[in-house]
């Protein structure tokens, strides 16, 4: 470690910041300023300390997207409570919980053309806000009697995203590619359940 010179500093500290973790590079820059005297090895600490801040890189793993439902051409009081329930991959048996969505809005209906609510309009009374993946769903519209089971719910394959490390949360989502929605198959993030 006497060894290091300011020529070393200069020709490898973004290799450095690149190849290790902060607090490797706080002991090398510890070391430099061991070996080097004068104001050189404050130049050294902040330039080292600088790389380290501009370089560092976060693992942010994803998680899924949600499918955005929406209900067209229905009147308000035909959606007024929606029932939400998940389900285990393929076992339709038992809920493994569910929850009520009701619309207490005011959005205006349009004089002309199909009235869309879209679910995340709704209040939720349960845990459920989201239909994601890994697991098997059910719409139930208490009004009509329909029930509506989304399965197969296929997705981006995206594990984790580097993120800089700026101090504030980011997200990721892998975006639905498509799903099974009673018995067909819809290539889309959105359903729309028409009358």
């Amino acid at each position: 470690m006497v060894d290091i010179n300011i020529q070393f500093f200069d020709n490898n500290v973004y290799f450095l910041t690149k190849l290790f973790s902060h607090t490797y590079l706080i002991i090398v820059a510890l070391a430099g300023m061991y070996c080097i005297s004068g104001h050189k090895s404050l130049i050294v600490l902040s330039a080292v300390c600088l790389l380290a801040s501009a370089c560092c890189k976060k693992r942010v793993y994803c998680t899924s997207g949600s499918i955005e439902v929406a209900f067209t051409g229905f009147q308000r009081a035909e959606t007024r409570t929606i029932v939400l329930k998940r389900y285990k991959v393929n076992d339709h048996s038992k809920a493994l919980d569910s929850a009520q969505f009701i619309y207490n809005g005011s959005k205006p209906i349009p004089v002309k053309g199909n009235d869309t609510l879209w679910l995340s309009d709704y209040t939720t009374v349960g845990l459920l806000r989201n239909i994601t993946a890994d697991n098997d769903w059910e719409i139930y519209n208490p009004y009509t009697g329909r029930h509506y089971l989304i399965n197969s719910i296929s997705q981006e394959g995206h594990t984790f995203q580097l993120e800089k490390c700026s101090g504030k949360e980011t997200q990721c989502f892998n975006k639905i590619t498509g799903f099974g929605i009673n018995g067909g198959w819809n290539a889309s993030d959105k359903l729309y359940i028409q009358k």
